[in-house]
């Protein structure tokens, strides 16, 4: 731990930084519905095309939406 504690503290940091010095960041969080389809126990045909009838298990899937932006674009 001491060997990388001291070469740490002996870096050097860039002599030019390039990006921006401030940066705006937004977060949205949401839910989404997903689902698959999965053979209905009965053996019912559907009307228009002679299939098997399915059945959709639903489910929601929390999602994260981000952007980040520099500070001066202050349009979201």
């Amino acid at each position: 731990m001491l060997a990388l504690g001291t070469k740490y503290n002996n870096l050097v940091p860039p002599k030019r930084r390039s990006g921006w010095n401030r940066v705006l960041v937004e977060l949205d969080d949401c839910q989404i519905r997903t689902g698959i389809l999965l053979a209905s126990d009965t053996e019912e045909l559907t009307l228009l095309r002679p299939l098997k009838k399915r059945k959709r298990k639903t489910d929601w899937c929390e999602v994260r939406v981000g952007l980040a932006r520099p500070v001066q674009n202050k349009e979201s």
